[in-house]
């Protein structure tokens, strides 16, 4: 049952993208990480299964624990007006070492733009800050949307989260 829910919902045409983003740059195209947040990284029979001939060794398995650089940090004030007062800590910007050191000239986050109970809408910067974020800024983003009330943010472009 598990393996159908990842599946269901890394289902879209992020895939088709990806292959058409891949011919167009050619070997220019460098790297693919799926943003999976804390999610289980993908195995490579889904990988064929979504991106098609996209080759494999050009995948990198986020590792939201170990492999992830802070580049700043939203100071707490903001954070404690964006929450109205109920939380009152920073928010650190983090991402994944090969965003941040990949020394890449372009950067692409493709995906599905849907309603997302933490951020509002999924897609935007919710992919490179959550979904190839760390432990931390994804766990005080998920509580800072808990607190907020996910009736407030799902479908929302404008709320806390996003703000961030």
């Amino acid at each position: 049952m598990l393996f159908r829910r990842i599946r269901a919902a890394r289902h879209s045409r992020a895939g088709e993208l990806t292959r058409y983003a891949g011919e167009y740059y050619g070997d220019r195209f460098k790297a693919v990480l799926p943003a999976l947040g804390t999610h289980t990284a993908m195995r490579p029979e889904q990988i064929e299964q979504i991106f098609g001939n996209v080759p494999v060794n050009l995948f990198h398995v986020h590792h939201w624990r170990t492999d992830v650089e802070t580049l700043g940090e939203v100071p707490a004030e903001f954070i404690r007006e964006q929450s109205e007062g109920k939380l009152n800590y920073a928010w650190p910007a983090q991402v994944n070492r090969l965003i941040a050191r990949g020394g890449f000239d372009l950067i692409l986050s493709i995906g599905q733009v849907v309603p997302h109970e933490v951020i509002g809408m999924a897609n935007y910067n919710k992919n490179i800050l959550v979904g190839a974020g760390g432990r931390e800024g994804i766990n005080r983003s998920h509580y800072l949307g808990a607190v907020y009330g996910m009736e407030r943010i799902m479908g929302r472009a404008q709320n806390p989260c996003a703000t961030c």
